[in-house]
């Protein structure tokens, strides 16, 4: 039977055949599929539009933006429903889930079937990301917290930056090959759910509040995530729907009172869907690594087709350039993680975040050689993982085995958010600069490069500047570190086979 940990910090063995640390790093793997499949279908876009037939952009766009909209569903209940049910069987029906919509988008036979199974795609996606930070952080213990945090921020930053190279590999011939791909994650993720262990947390009953927490929250960020992809699917266009633009403008409008109203209730109910009494004092780190996201999703939507334009790459050579910023997000991962236990984060996120903005600003604005680029990218990802890393260790760091749940919810939250802002702002703006831009030189070949250089420039800016303003916040992160903020008796063991 699966231990029960009471409303104090008490603790009773688990009972699993398995082991608990094979299982979480199989876990890990399967969110870091989760998050990759977001936008792993950037690439064959075209594709789909010939095997579908005429199809309007803005279902196109549904296919990259319907992963991310189940996402914003399940991912503030995952640790919730953890707490009540149990990590297991909630990693379990997300495993399922995910695999589920990969099986069924192979075989989708219209654009809209297509949208429908990315969507339960995500709703899968949405639990396993946060339940990997927390059976990764359950199974490490404050002592092991700095190599925890170490592989989720690899997993985590570098899903998106090996997308190019997934594509290549799987896609570029064949579109169902990307959902096969993600089957056999799903596949992964659901061996390790199956072995991880089953602590729930007794928990008194949903109040009022805390219900109307559980709903709005949800239905709050899907409206704010639909609203954002429906914008960006019709700002920027030579003859934008008003009526899409202004549904759009209202979805968002409305998923943002909903997320502050969720949060309002949150504040007043015993059983609250965000943990809002575990972020306390977190809540500076979390605001950073929210602005780091924002960053994140700007420069990883941008950087492939920049580069395939300005070095003249393929989606695959482009994505070999990513992959020396995924080393250096490695490597920074490592130093970060593992000396952030001894430590304060802001010591490490600090300078981090000011090697990402340099390493960004040479890669996208001002490398005149593919060295220089490359360059830039190696210290970006460097810079990536000298931050996130020591982010996640004061975020994890001395929580009471009871709060770990919901605060892995709030972190999935935060940067499925980000990611959906820095991604939408950066398409915007490109799309605006390059109408606008050929509005005024035409059309030729040399006016076309132009445009686009001019307008991936541009796109750029909103990226370092939320980098620039995570890097402010960083400095306010509390001077405490993994090693020592944990009270005995407040966070699990490590679990050993």
């Amino acid at each position: 039977m699966s231990g029960i940990v009471a409303a104090g910090d008490r603790e009773l063995e688990d009972d699993t055949g398995a082991r608990p640390g094979i299982a979480s790093v199989l876990v890990l793997l399967g969110a870091l599929v989760a998050v990759l499949n977001n936008t792993v279908l950037t690439g064959v876009v075209p594709t789909l539009a010939v095997h579908f037939g005429t199809v309007e952009q803005s279902t196109l766009n549904w296919t990259l933006g319907g992963s991310a909209l189940g996402m914003a569903a399940t991912a503030p209940l995952a640790g919730w429903l953890a707490d009540r049910l149990g990590g297991r069987l909630v990693a379990v029906a997300g495993a399922v889930l995910f695999g589920a919509g990969s099986a069924l988008g192979a075989g989708a036979d219209s654009i809209d079937g297509l949208v429908t199974f990315r969507i339960v795609q995500g709703l899968g996606g949405g639990l396993l990301v946060p339940l990997s930070v927390l059976a990764v952080a359950r199974l490490a213990g404050p002592r092991r917290l700095g190599y925890a945090t170490a592989a989720i921020t690899v997993a985590l930053v570098t899903a998106p930056l090996f997308v190019p190279r997934v594509t290549g590999w799987v896609a570029l011939t064949n579109w169902h090959g990307v959902f096969w791909f993600s089957l056999g994650g799903a596949v992964v993720a659901l061996l390790g759910a199956i072995g991880i262990p089953g602590r729930t947390v007794q928990r008194s009953g949903v109040d009022a509040t805390g219900a109307a927490s559980v709903l709005l929250l949800p239905i709050g960020l899907v409206l704010f995530t639909y609203g954002l992809a429906s914008i960006v699917g019709v700002y920027g266009t030579p003859a934008p729907h008003e009526f899409a633009l202004w549904r759009g403008i209202v979805a968002v409008a409305v998923g943002l009172i909903m997320i502050v109203a969720a949060v309002a209730a949150a504040l007043s109910s015993r059983a609250p869907v965000i943990d809002l009494v575990a972020i306390g004092r977190r809540s500076v780190a979390l605001a950073a690594l929210a602005l780091v996201w924002v960053g994140l999703g700007g420069m990883t939507i941008l950087l492939p087709a920049y580069l395939q334009i300005t070095r003249e790459l393929s989606f695959i050579g482009a994505g070999r350039r990513l992959e020396l910023a995924a080393l250096g997000v490695l490597v920074g991962a490592l130093i970060g993680g593992v000396l952030s236990r001894r430590v304060p984060a802001a010591m490490f996120a600090v300078p981090g975040l000011f090697f990402a903005i340099v390493g960004l600003s040479v890669a996208g604005l001002f490398a005149t050689s593919a060295s220089a680029t490359d360059a830039g990218l190696v210290v970006m990802g460097l810079g990536l993982g000298l931050t996130v890393a020591p982010l996640f260790t004061s975020l994890l760091a001395g929580l009471p085995d009871r709060h770990l749940a919901g605060v892995s919810s709030a972190v999935a939250v935060v940067i499925g958010i980000g990611g959906a802002i820095g991604s939408a702002v950066a398409g915007m703006v490109a799309t605006h600069a390059l109408i606008a831009h050929r509005a005024v030189g035409g059309t030729t070949p040399t006016t076309m490069m132009s445009a686009y250089r001019t307008a991936y420039h541009h796109a750029f800016v909103p990226a370092l500047g939320a980098l620039v303003v995570a890097l402010v916040v960083a400095v306010f992160t509390p001077r405490t570190n993994g090693g020592n903020t944990a009270p005995t008796g407040t966070f699990p063991p490590p679990v050993t086979g």
